[in-house]
This record gives C-alpha cells, structure tokens and sequence, in this order.
C-alpha cells in the first residue's frame, strides 16, 4: 500500500474497521491507545517515530489474547496520519486549527448568550426564555471542581462558594466549560471547623508530602537537558 488514503480504500474494500489513535503516543511507551499494548505496541511506536507521514508500515502487527488463552486476538496494519512538532503548535495544523477555532466559536457562544440575560429575572424565567430548564445540585464541595449533574466546571464552584454570592440571589452570567449558568445558591451551611485540627491539618498535608519527591525530580529534569533514549534498546 502506498499511502494512509491507499489503506484507507483497500481497508474499505475488504469490509475492515479503520481506527484512529489519539495524538500523544510517545516513543517509549508500551500501549497505542484504540489499538493494544505490549510488544507489538512498542514496534509500531519504533516504526512510527522513524516514518514520514502517511507511511504505510510493511508489517502487519499482531496481538495476542490477555486472557490466559494464547491466540492471536488482533491484527494491525497501520499508517502515521501526522506528525506532532515539538514545542508551540502551529495554527496551520488542521487539528491545532480546529482546537482553535472550536474554542473561539464556543466562547463567542457564550458571550452571546450572556448579553442575552437580562438582570432581575428569575432561574424559571431565564430558562424558559432560552429553551431550557431549571436544575437541581446538592452536596458542592469547594474541594472539588465539579458540579452534580454538570460536571468539571470551577467557574461554577468558585461563584457558589465566593464570598459575595449570597443566598436566594440569582447570579450574573458564568461562562462554563460546556454552557453558560446561572445559579442561585438556597443554602451554604457555615464551615465548622474540625474537631481535632492538628491531625485535620496533618492528614491534609500528608498527600502533598507525599509528592514532594517526584515533583522535585520532575521539576530538575525539566531545567536540566535529559535525553531518554531506552527506546534505542527496547
């Protein structure tokens, strides 16, 4: 096969399933992601990091059952559709692009919407002038940055617990990850503190000590030039 479009037809023809993997994939790694791990992995990553893009490799790459039957469980053919510089993406990218231009449409939404909302009206008013409907969360942690029912959205939890949201007030506009809310805060219970604030504060910290050694280690690694190059040998 010549090409990713050539493998693309001739897959086409013979009733095959095309897959596509997620860009990220790096040299020494030992799972392509929609496709299997281990060995035959690390050779499509070795092949994939010598290949121009749309190569064709010219092995057909095999994997074997994991569930304690030995047989040969999938069978891969594969092509490198792009090629991740590194450092800053170019804007001339498609998938750089499409990021882009996606996240520029999605905040001029936003913005759209927002201006759209007037002041003083209620939740049921609001939502009914914008075809949707009122919803519901309870249990919010300021711990966290997601909302029941919303998901991650720390904009959101930021205005509930600010100390300027008070209760049964309808709050200006916030531009989320995935919509725009409005909220209205019915109950924030005053924070009590713990009984045993020593052993809170210790228990607190103790996942952040934990960290301490590999965070300082990825940090020196990234003021220092380090070059892995295990890929060279497995």
């Amino acid at each position: 096969m010549k090409d990713l479009t050539d493998l693309e037809a001739k897959a086409k023809e013979a009733g095959l399933e095309v897959q596509s993997s997620p860009v990220g994939a790096k040299r020494n790694d030992f799972r392509v992601v929609g496709i299997g791990e281990g060995e035959a992995a690390r050779e499509i990553l070795k092949w994939a990091y010598d290949a121009d893009k749309g190569d064709v490799s010219n092995e057909v790459y095999t994997f074997e059952n994991k569930n304690g039957e030995i047989y040969v469980e999938k069978y891969a053919v594969v092509s490198l559709q792009s090629i991740v510089e590194e450092g800053l993406a170019s804007i001339e990218d498609p998938a750089t692009r499409l990021q882009a231009e996606t996240a520029v449409k999605n905040r001029k939404k936003a913005e759209m919407i927002m201006k759209k909302i007037e002041k003083g009206q209620s939740l049921d008013a609001i939502a009914s002038a914008n075809n949707s409907q009122v919803q519901t969360a309870s249990q919010v942690a300021m711990a966290t940055t997601s909302v029941p029912g919303m998901g991650n959205e720390p904009k959101v939890v930021g205005r509930v617990f600010n100390k300027n949201t008070k209760t049964n007030e309808v709050s200006a506009p916030i531009a989320g990850n995935t919509a725009v809310y409005v909220i209205e805060v019915t109950y924030k219970p005053e924070a009590t503190p713990p009984a045993d604030l020593p052993i809170a504060k210790q228990q607190a910290s103790a996942p952040m000590k934990g960290q301490v050694g590999s965070r300082l280690y990825e940090s020196l690694r990234k003021q220092t030039s380090v070059h892995d190059y295990r890929y060279r040998f497995f």
